[in-house]
């Protein structure tokens, strides 16, 4: 049973790796356009690919504490739908400025 147990993981870790790099090159494509080469052909390209990429990610492996770090870090921004609060996780908002609050999530990752 621990012999299973490592193989998922070990492919979970693979699994990970290629996304994070499926992820990169999707950004460089983007980044790389110029004005002329972005059409609307293009963003329902790179639109159909980032989605791709949504599917294949296994949100439900990444524990809610690594979720919810991401969550205060990009606060305000455009999140992925497991992450921006429709999957039911939500941070609990405190009076202190948002500084103090970003300052106190990397002190926890150190």
């Amino acid at each position: 049973m621990s012999v299973q147990n490592n193989l998922k993981a070990s492919e979970k870790v693979e699994l990970f790796k290629s996304l994070a790099i499926s992820y990169i090159e999707l950004a460089n494509s983007i980044e790389s356009l110029e004005d002329k080469e972005f059409t609307r052909e293009n963003l329902n390209t790179f639109t159909q690919k980032y989605d791709d990429l949504l599917k294949q990610t296994l949100f439900e492996d990444i524990q809610n504490k690594h979720k919810k770090e991401v969550m205060i870090l990009f606060e305000g921004r455009a999140l992925p739908l497991n992450l921006n609060g429709s999957s039911g996780l939500v941070i609990e908002k405190r009076n202190s400025p948002k500084s103090v609050s970003k300052i106190e999530v990397s002190s926890e990752i150190v």
